[in-house]
């Protein structure tokens, strides 16, 4: 006789109930009592809702529940997708409540997607919060306070501060803050905005319209849509001095960039192992081939991936030529070219790039075709 489920341990039928869509797990209460007591256990929710009614009948009857108070809740993942925008007011309200008992059961990962709600401001003060991720959300309150003392990473996709300090403010209140992601992070700028220093960051995957360049010093890894000095909404961008000596990973993303400037950035990243850049190279008239190579591209380097596009190919070619005459200890070298570059100039950079002398024994060229 097959077993009957019923004679399974208590932690197994958590373990169970936890692969289930939460609508699913919950209506597992309507079998005894010991199934009520089995769901409030759960250490995870997930709820995807398009209903304003349905939410508020799950909050009021999972969320809110005394049921749940002596249990800790680990992971709260809520997406709600009501189109019509009409209740976002009162959602935001609710929220409120929702935050403040996800606190009390000492929340550690939340992720929130609420479709231009406000946010409340309770979610930034924290203790016991090590992940945060904010979709499609409004930071309306002038006056907040930060306390997240154990968040380790930090998600933010199309999140409106209105005032671009208080983000910095954020940033300074996650002390131990390993990794971070924005896009779409919108937010009027000061003249000097405050500009935090991430101490213990790890990775991180930015703009620089939305995060200052001092405040990613520390990371081993970084991804960055580049911005020119003259478009940045806040004061010039700092001095490369003495930056980024922990960085063994940068990708460059999107604007352009000219030769002298990136010289300068791959001289301060001592330790570069991979480099990537998609973003179009410029040099000016009176620019010489640099005879000067950055430590890490001589000593470190052993990957590295270019985009070239048709309108600036040419000084791209010759930075991927300059790149396998100085790096002794590149491995990979890959360059994207894309498909509607000029025939001509591409079957000469081409030639050029296949017949130069490489200075690692060991390195692979590899030649793709991309459409932009």
């Amino acid at each position: 006789m097959p077993p009957n489920i019923s004679d399974f341990p208590d932690d197994i039928l958590i373990h169970i109930l936890s692969f289930l869509p939460v609508k699913d797990s919950f209506r597992t209460t309507l079998l005894s009592h010991r199934w009520v007591s089995l769901f409030y256990s759960l250490s995870s929710i997930r709820l995807y809702e398009n209903s304003y009614t349905h939410f508020l009948q799950f909050l009021n009857a999972v969320i809110l529940s005394p049921r749940l108070h002596k249990h800790t809740l680990k992971t709260f993942h809520l997406e709600f997708q009501d189109q019509s925008g009409s209740n976002n007011y009162s959602l935001g309200s609710n929220m409120d409540e929702c935050v403040k008992a996800l606190k009390r059961r000492s929340i550690e990962n939340l992720s929130l997607s609420l479709l231009n709600t406000i946010l409340p401001p309770r979610v930034f003060c924290c203790k016991t919060l090590v992940v945060l991720k904010l979709h499609n959300l409004l930071v309306a309150h002038d006056n907040f306070s930060v306390d997240l003392p154990l968040l380790k990473s930090l998600d933010l996709y199309d999140v409106n501060f209105y005032h671009m300090n208080k983000f910095m403010k954020l940033l300074s209140g996650s002390p131990k803050l390993e990794h971070l992601v924005t896009a779409y992070v919108a937010g009027v700028w000061e003249r000097y905005p405050e500009k935090p220093l991430l101490y213990n960051l790890i990775s991180a995957d930015v703009s620089l319209y939305e995060v200052p360049l001092t405040a990613l010093y520390n990371a081993q890894i970084l991804t960055v849509f580049w911005v020119r000095h003259d478009d940045l909404p806040y004061q010039p961008i700092e001095s490369y001095d003495k930056a980024f000596q922990n960085l063994i990973q940068l990708e460059l993303n999107g604007g352009i960039l000219d030769w002298t400037e990136l010289l300068r950035i791959l001289q301060n990243c001592p330790k570069l192992q991979a480099f990537s850049i998609s973003m179009t190279l410029t040099t000016n008239n009176d620019w010489k081939y640099p005879y000067h190579v950055p430590e890490c591209v001589s000593s470190h380097l052993k990957k590295c991936r270019i985009e070239i596009y048709g309108d600036a190919g040419d000084d791209d070619f010759q930075f991927a030529v300059y790149i396998l005459k100085n790096a002794r200890f590149l491995e990979d070298m890959t360059i994207h070219v894309e498909r509607f570059l000029h025939q001509a100039q591409k079957t000469k950079a081409l030639e050029d790039l296949t017949t130069c002398t490489r200075i690692s024994p060991t390195c692979q060229l590899s030649l793709r075709c991309f459409s932009s």
